[in-house]
């Protein structure tokens, strides 16, 4: 927070004091202002968050508590900057919202300036929005999207039932423990509880965690998965000496030896989840039909080929030359692959151009 005396330049941020002038981001806006923070200031009759005023806000008694919370005696405010993405400039438009919930003597934050939790006796909050807990007295964050009370942790505003707050711990990213479970987050960003012995657990790569006896896709255990011969392989295939998996489920009929993941899509984000055998290829878990498993190779934004066709999403593209067909990087007006013969979208050849 910068409520003292520094050098103004022109593009300095928010607002700043020099001498008895004051100045937002660089501009003079008036001797007769207070700098609360580079957020909020004040005159005579009004409350200013990045020069909004903040209507009927007390001049008197008004507090900035962070970058985006600021209260008077009565009321607590939640102020943001949004962007308006519809002129080609995105301007920012600020915010000042009334937190009707709030408890203005009791409200405090949580955290430092920049943080958006804050809680008073009734309530947390974040971002402004009020979320239920056992006891706010008591309510801290501990780290990132975690906070507890006295009584149970919380994970992205949300309890995590039977939780033991006093004891939580961080392993490695996404997981964490207390004295008496493992936990992990599934996609959603909830909160799950991994059904592993405790003493013998550990990380192997998120999502893949093991104990002595199973192997674990998030919070879901691998069938007969083998501990010791355990490898991820990529793009969440993995596979033991005996089996081969696709997330949480077991391949079927695969040869486990031979089994690896196509190398267009070891090193890539990229949703394109293929695999082969000596005998056939696999799309996920399902064996994809067809395919030429000597010569397939995926291409990339859902397109693979053999020596005799090219596919999208599985299925063939008529009229598509294999030996000439690229895809493009990006979508050139509704095309995104062509080859010697003309230009496909989606896996369908489009009508030539005039």
């Amino acid at each position: 927070m910068i409520t003292g005396i520094i050098t103004v330049v022109r593009c300095s941020s928010g607002f700043t004091k020099k001498g008895d002038k004051v100045y937002y981001n660089g501009e003079e806006v008036g001797k007769d202002f207070v700098v609360l923070s580079e957020e909020f200031a004040k005159d005579d009759s009004t409350v200013y968050f990045k020069m909004k005023s903040i209507p009927d806000a007390d001049t008197r008694t008004f507090k900035a508590l962070s970058k985006n919370y600021g209260k008077d005696a009565r009321t607590v405010y939640f102020c943001d900057e949004r962007r308006d993405v519809k002129n080609l400039y995105l301007t920012k438009t600020a915010g000042v919202y009334k937190i009707q919930a709030a408890d203005a003597t009791s409200f405090v934050m949580l955290g430092d300036v920049y943080s958006l939790y804050a809680k008073d006796k009734n309530w947390g909050y974040f971002n402004g929005d009020p979320f239920e807990v056992k006891d706010p007295a008591s309510l801290e964050v501990i780290q990132d999207q975690f906070l507890k009370d006295k009584f149970q942790l919380y994970c992205n505003l949300k309890p995590i039932p039977g939780s033991d707050p006093a004891s939580f711990k961080m392993l490695q990213q996404f997981y964490f423990s207390d004295k008496n479970k493992i936990y992990t987050f599934v996609n959603t960003g909830d909160v799950v509880t991994i059904p592993c012995q405790r003493n013998s657990f550990l990380v192997i790569e998120y999502p893949y965690s093991k104990d002595s006896k199973n192997v674990f896709h998030i919070d879901k255990k691998l069938e007969d998965a083998e501990v010791t011969t355990f490898q991820i392989l990529g793009n969440e295939y993995s596979k033991d000496k005996m089996n081969a998996y696709f997330r949480d489920q077991k391949i079927e009929g695969v040869d486990v030896a031979s089994f690896v993941i196509d190398p267009a899509y070891e090193n890539t984000t990229e949703e394109c989840y293929y695999a082969k055998d000596k005998v056939q290829v696999y799309y996920k878990d399902l064996v994809f039909k067809g395919a030429d498993v000597q010569c397939f190779q995926a291409i990339k934004f859902g397109y693979t080929k053999d020596k005799n066709h090219i596919y999208y999403d599985q299925k063939i593209v008529r009229n598509a030359d294999p030996g000439t067909f690229e895809v493009y990087d990006h979508m050139v007006g509704d095309a995104d692959a062509a080859d010697k013969n003309g230009r496909f979208g989606k896996g369908v050849k489009l009508p030539v151009s005039e």
